[in-house]
């Protein structure tokens, strides 16, 4: 017997079922913070909203993104839906990414509003809205994903990243399709 009044293996395995109690909760703590501290780098990079250049005869609408800002997991500096861009409905999309991160891959699709925070097996929202292997994403090093789409259906949808795990943190933002809306627009909520 000991001070506790535990025979030696009783002390030993109730400290081991203790300590693995602390190295759990020291995990979760751990994980935690380290998703918190992604957070605030995904949107500090956030300067002006994307410009779209829009020809409305040809009802074309090209919009430019910049995934990866400041490190980030992010679409020009904004994510967790900062960023809203509205469309006419019937407007066909050319849609062009860079990653400006050499060490992390990201992609864009416009997926369903309800999938905007999926982990991973997105569809998209309309024929074209998704260039191949978006789930590979491209670094810095690669050329820009490009695809090109008719916005046909008036309603909310998700600018997301296709990587796994990447939307489910953050890395996503609104597209709005409007009925008689006459140009597209970017802003920042």
């Amino acid at each position: 017997m000991n001070v506790c009044g535990l025979p030696p293996v009783a002390l030993g395995a109730r400290l081991e079922r203790g300590l693995g109690w602390l190295r759990q909760r020291a995990f979760l703590a751990a994980t935690t913070l380290a998703v918190i501290a992604m957070i605030p780098a995904a949107t500090s990079a956030a300067g002006a909203p994307p410009g779209i250049r829009y020809d409305g005869p040809t009802r074309t609408a090209a919009l430019d993104l910049t995934a990866g800002q400041g490190d980030g997991y992010n679409f020009n500096g904004y994510a967790g839906g900062a960023l809203v861009v509205r469309v006419p409905t019937g407007t066909t999309m050319q849609v062009t990414m860079h990653n400006a991160a050499s060490d992390v891959s990201h992609s864009v699709l416009v997926a369903p509003w309800s999938e905007r925070t999926k982990g991973s097996g997105f569809a998209a929202a309309f024929p074209g809205a998704a260039p191949p292997d978006f789930e590979m994403g491209i670094t810095s090093h690669d050329p820009p994903l490009r695809f090109s789409f008719t916005a046909r259906a008036a309603g909310q949808y998700a600018l997301v990243c296709g990587v796994p795990g990447h939307a489910l943190i953050g890395m996503w933002d609104e597209l709005d399709v409007v009925d008689g809306l006459s140009a597209p627009s970017a802003t920042a909520k």
